[in-house]
């Protein structure tokens, strides 16, 4: 079965953060729970009951006796208190306040706590509010925290009231967002805060459109990184007890991060395995003639593959492949470009010399003997080299002649490693 998210958005009052998730919500055909207007439906109950804060009994009865129903339509949700309809009045100034205020009481949290995680349990569930990826759901797929200056927020809100009829001014909204920020940072329970993991999106600049479409981006990619993990560490599993692989200089795995791996190219298995030992993600180059199949393509994405047009200069894909450095992440480049090849390509040399990045060379060696492998006569051996750093070849002029050079330096230093075998 197909694993549905569970998906946090947390900030502060007027980020964008509700818009987005029900517009989110939408276009991912998940449930949208709206965990704000649980809080303000708490705090007009207790207006219309006249019940005093700090009346623990009186709000415990409250909460016993209340019932909060999320209804879903096109146009939005629905919240119901006690089989009234109440969308509309729970967003008034008054309750925006009130809703502040209760959402500190321990024993309403832990309700509401409690209702929006049994929601929550089986995934395919989007919420916004303050505590969601710290509190409700700490162990969330995808977090998120949205910021905006409170000059944006404030004419956002204004904006809102003047469409509803509402008269109040700018200023006073401004320091009521301004109060609550305040009011939610630093109450004990459950305070408003970014969560450790939880990516910040600053969306004073941003429409609601490119805030939705960032947050699916991400979510995206994060499905792929998944799919990634989970291919390398079944690999990695078989490669032990199947190949029975045996790494040498291991310790120089650590230090594999934003550079360009160079191996050997003896069998298609090949970027998988040097991919399944490397910490971390790593993406690589395919001739971009592959991507035409359309099934192909799909996992090729999944497993970090970029295209790259053969015959000529690619810019795309060195734009791409700098983006990728840029994050931190490695590349990895078979100077031989194919399996069959009978001599060395120049593109590692040019990436290496535009990019200006050290190169990593690794041998691989029995990759094509599995039976040998498996019956215990062989072992899938990969062998780490010392960096070659970008500083031993940052003089040289970028040239065709210097792009040979290089990449045949890089595979002489790439066929050495078979000696330590």
């Amino acid at each position: 079965m197909r694993k549905r998210f569970v998906i946090a958005i947390d900030g502060p009052g007027a980020s964008g953060k509700s818009t987005t998730a029900k517009l989110l919500a939408k276009k991912m055909k998940y449930i949208y729970i709206d965990t704000g207007a649980m809080y303000r439906a708490c705090g007009l109950c207790s207006l219309e009951n006249n019940i005093d804060l700090k009346d623990i009994k009186a709000l415990e009865k409250m909460l016993d006796n209340m019932e909060i129903q999320i209804k879903y339509s096109q146009t939005g949700n629905q919240i119901f208190l006690n089989g009234k309809d109440i969308s509309s009045r729970i967003r008034e100034a008054d309750i925006t306040k009130l809703s502040s205020e209760i959402a500190v009481i321990d024993i309403v949290r832990k309700k509401m706590v409690e209702l929006q995680r049994q929601i929550g349990k089986d995934g395919g569930v989007i919420m916004d509010g303050r505590d969601i990826g710290t509190v409700v759901f700490p162990n969330a797929d995808f977090k998120f925290f949205m910021i905006a200056d409170v000059e944006t927020r404030a004419l956002r809100r204004w904006k809102e009231a003047k469409d509803k009829g509402e008269k109040i001014s700018l200023n006073d909204i401004e320091k009521e967002l301004v109060w609550r920020d305040r009011n939610d940072s630093t109450r004990d329970i459950a305070p408003l805060k970014q969560a450790e993991d939880a990516i910040a999106v600053d969306t004073s600049d941003m429409t609601i459109q490119e805030q939705v479409d960032f947050i699916l981006n991400v979510i995206k990619k994060g499905k792929r990184r998944k799919i990634y993990s989970f291919i390398c560490i079944t690999l990695y599993f078989f490669m032990r007890v199947v190949w029975r692989l045996e790494i040498i200089h291991k310790e120089r795995l650590e230090s594999i991060e934003n550079c360009i791996i160079a191996a050997n190219h003896i069998s298609a298995f090949d970027p998988l395995f040097i991919g399944a030992i490397i910490p971390g993600e790593i993406y690589y180059l395919a001739k971009a003639e592959l991507f035409k199949n359309k099934l192909l393509e799909k996992l090729l994405k999944h497993v970090n593959v970029i295209p790259v047009k053969r015959g000529r200069i690619d810019k795309g894909a060195i734009r791409v492949v700098n983006e990728v450095l840029q994050k931190g992440h490695s590349i990895m480049i078979f100077p031989e470009g194919t399996r069959k090849a009978t001599s060395v390509k120049a593109g590692i040399g040019k990436f290496a010399l535009q990019l200006q990045k050290d190169i990593r060379p690794i041998f691989i060696k029995n990759s094509t003997d599995f039976w040998k492998c498996f019956s215990g006569k062989r072992r899938l051996q990969i062998i780490i080299a010392e960096k070659i750093k970008a500083e031993s070849f940052s003089q040289l002029e970028d040239t065709k002649e210097n792009y040979r050079n290089l990449a045949s330096n890089v595979m002489k230093k790439i066929l050495e490693l078979e000696n330590e075998c």
